[in-house]
């Protein structure tokens, strides 16, 4: 099978979201995955970077559909990034969740799911669920974000926000039954070796000191410099120095 890797990101045009596009990009791509990024009701043409290391972060611009709230279909458009990427290993992430090290490893004959304990065993996390582009088309075949997002009706329309808003994981969990699960851990209410924006000075103080970091959730509005010190923490990771 191909050594590609590839993270699947999504974003419509929110600055809370979009804003920090460029520099997860950059984090994923200096761990060596490419990425591939849909930008929601935003107006451009395809984008392609590809980085000294030979990975790439493209961009792909979609226009949503009414039926559906933007965000809902924001999140559910990365179940079928596939469709989008010629082999390898596919993985859903997160636009505002930057990765700090070299955590993520998944099986190439197998779906990986990490963080189930996150969710108290109940969802797969989207962040993060991988597998190889055939796995992936074998339980995702739809061709279109909506023509998935009917199949949920009861959760994509709900007007309340615990069904909508976790559609994505919903679908995931369903689906996706044969897997192998790897446990994240939490500390203090949250989870291992995250910077996380609902306890940000904390998170960051405890990451720096125990060098545990695997991904920071970053702050609202968009945080330039808190940005740049964790791309910081990630390439002293890469280069050994934390």
């Amino acid at each position: 099978m191909s050594n590609k890797r590839t993270v699947i990101l999504s974003t419509n045009t929110n600055p809370d979201y979009m804003n920090y596009m460029p520099y997860v990009e950059q984090a994923w791509n200096l761990l060596g995955w490419d990425t591939l990024t849909y930008v929601i009701n935003d107006v451009g043409n395809e984008y392609v970077k590809h980085n000294d290391n030979g990975t790439t972060a493209r961009r792909l611009f979609i226009t949503s559909d009414r039926d559906f709230r933007e965000d809902t279909y924001t999140q559910t458009i990365r179940l079928l990034g596939h469709h989008d990427v010629s082999d390898g290993i596919v993985m859903t992430g997160d636009i505002d969740m930057m990765p700090l090290s070299n955590y993520w490893n998944p099986d190439t004959n197998k779906w990986t799911v990490y963080g189930r304990d996150l969710t108290g065993y109940t969802q797969h996390p989207i962040c993060y669920i991988a597998a190889p582009k055939q796995m992936w088309q074998e339980l995702f075949p739809e061709q279109t974000t909506s023509e998935l997002l009917h199949k949920y009706g009861q959760f994509s329309k709900s007007p309340h926000f615990n069904d909508y808003w976790f559609t994505d994981q919903v679908i995931a969990t369903e689906r996706i039954t044969n897997y192998f699960a790897l446990n994240r851990g939490i500390d203090n209410g949250l989870a291992l070796g995250r910077i996380d924006r609902a306890n940000w000075n904390n998170t960051m103080q405890r990451v720096v000191q125990l060098r545990n970091g695997i991904d920071a959730h970053m702050p609202r509005p968009f945080n330039l410099f808190e940005t740049e010190r964790c791309l910081q923490i990630l390439n002293d990771n890469i280069n050994g120095l934390s």
